[in-house]
């Protein structure tokens, strides 16, 4: 069964290297010095506790289940799947965020810092880790990236100095600033704090990365 399934893998990665529109995009963002928009998530899959790989794990709304986790890298511009990896259902984001990056690159045909600098992976918190983000910028990729720990958002939080309202319609309201005092990584960074009101007083703090010198969102 396990043959079979690298077996079919191989199959899905050559039909997707043929007919791709990945690559030519990339291409042109080179040519035209543009950014390519890549997105990569993991998802909880509860199953029954005797599936294959099904562990008990954190599943949004669900506590005490089992499943499986599926990681995803995709360009929206296409809405290709570049990659994607079926994983015990008690892995984390950061734990295959250096994995996912592998076959995205295998995928892209991607080995140098000039393709490198024209992608910008945009990541939610659970991939944001220090030594994740340092991994990324150590390689040369642009990023969008929201850091993994709520109490490090909050003491950054703290340097801004200028709080706008950045509140979508209909939603509940929320305000962004650049800290002035950022977290230091391997490679310069700009950090834009964001602020929601909590019902039982007080504020949640999230921080973005960004290594758009002129982003201002």
């Amino acid at each position: 069964m396990k043959e079979n399934v690298v077996q079919l893998k191989g199959v899905l990665r050559s039909l997707y290297l043929e007919h791709n529109q990945s690559r030519s995009l990339m291409a042109e963002a080179i040519e035209e010095s543009n950014t390519i928009v890549i997105d990569m998530d993991l998802t909880g899959r509860p199953e029954s506790q005797n599936a294959e790989g099904a562990k008990k794990g954190y599943f949004s709304g669900k506590r005490g289940i089992y499943g499986r986790k599926l990681a995803r890298v995709l360009i929206p511009d296409t809405q290709e799947i570049i990659a994607e990896e079926l994983y015990p259902g008690n892995r984390l984001s950061c734990q295959v965020f250096v994995e996912m990056v592998q076959q995205m690159e295998s995928a892209l045909k991607i080995d140098t810092q000039q393709q490198r600098g024209h992608i910008c992976l945009r990541l939610v918190g659970g991939f944001g880790t220090d030594e994740n983000i340092n991994h990324a910028l150590w390689l040369g990729y642009q990023l969008l990236v929201m850091v993994f720990s709520g109490n490090r958002a909050k003491v950054l939080a703290q340097s801004v100095e200028q709080w706008d309202d950045v509140t979508p319609d209909g939603q509940a309201p929320r305000q962004a600033g650049w800290v002035q005092k950022p977290h230091r990584y391997g490679r310069t960074t700009r950090q834009l704090a964001i602020r929601k009101p909590n019902k039982k007083g007080g504020c949640r703090y999230v921080v973005l990365v960004v290594t758009d010198m002129e982003a201002d969102f």
